[in-house]
């Protein structure tokens, strides 16, 4: 009997060990986390608030020291990373209509019900860049099942209301970006002496004593 009871607590043990790593494995690769970790990254540092569509592997971070806001577009994606200053819009859109928005140097249109019920809630960000002007962050879509809106609900307003706060900053006060930032620094300028002071008009260069 002793003899068989070593195998058995060894195969008990390796199989604990297997399902501890897998166990994990999958909470290191939950969609959620993976998004945060990608915005941390792009941001230099742990975000400040996180906002995330699991179900879509997307993403929003956002880090008020340095500034910056970070997108994760889909499972895998590298991520995206963009000043305060270069947010200039959000939109709240539930089943494909727009019900708030905030821009800069426009009006704001608040969240015009209380209790909102929608089977798609997304939240769409607007940037002022040529390549990337805008991420939706989807956080529920139609074919997502029976869900309840209302986590969701509260996510997109809390976001909204995190950009809005960014719009209404001047872009000084929100963090721009330096317009020297990631060039090369200048060369160091080369010493020049000091002139000589000027001959008083009044000398005569005759008299000098030499």
């Amino acid at each position: 009997m002793s003899a068989l009871a070593a195998p058995v607590v060894i195969m008990g043990l390796g199989a604990c060990f297997v399902a501890g790593a897998a166990f994990a494995l999958a909470w290191w690769r939950e969609p959620s986390r993976r998004a945060a970790r990608t915005a941390a990254t792009r941001l230099g540092g742990q975000a400040d608030v996180v906002f995330t569509a699991p179900l879509r592997g997307q993403g929003v971070g956002l880090r008020v020291k340095p500034p910056g806001v970070a997108v994760v577009r889909r499972a895998g994606d590298p991520g995206l990373v963009f000043g305060f200053e270069e947010v200039i819009g959000i939109e709240l859109i539930f089943d494909g209509e727009v019900r708030a928005r905030a821009f800069r140097g426009e009006p704001r249109r608040p969240l015009d019900i209380v209790r909102p019920s929608a089977s798609q809630i997304s939240v769409r960000l607007v940037f002022d860049d040529v390549r990337y002007p805008d991420f939706e962050l989807e956080l529920i879509r139609p074919d997502d099942g029976p869900v309840d809106p209302a986590t969701s609900i509260e996510a997109a307003r809390k976001l909204f209301s995190h950009i809005e706060a960014i719009l209404r900053q001047p872009p000084a006060v929100a963090g721009s970006r330096s317009p020297d930032a990631g060039q090369p620094p200048p060369p160091p300028q080369a010493s020049v002496p000091p002139r000589p002071p000027p001959i008083p008009p009044d000398l005569d260069l005759d008299e000098a004593p030499f």
